[in-house]
């Protein structure tokens, strides 16, 4: 059985762990919790912002044709491809 002083420091050193991951800089069990729930809070906000510069990203590229050039014997033939482009 574990003894109430081993789970306390096994409590104790997740915390401290916590704390260190966070950047907290709270002396106290609950604040370095509420701490970690708001660092939690900015990375979904993070996550969301990036997500919305990635759709607004790959939008903006599908907006533009899929040109090639292909060598030709004397010359060079340009090839614009519409099936990618989004009509707006």
């Amino acid at each position: 059985m574990v003894s109430r002083e081993h789970k306390k420091a096994a409590l104790h050193e997740k915390l401290q762990l916590l704390r260190a991951v966070t950047n907290s800089h709270a002396k106290e069990d609950t604040s370095i919790v509420n701490d970690a729930s708001k660092y939690i809070e900015e990375l979904k906000k993070k996550i969301d912002n990036l997500n919305q510069d990635i759709a607004q990203s790959s939008s903006y590229q599908n907006s533009w044709p899929m040109v090639t050039v292909e060598p030709l014997e004397k010359g060079i033939q340009v090839v614009f491809n519409l099936k990618h482009m989004e009509l707006r």
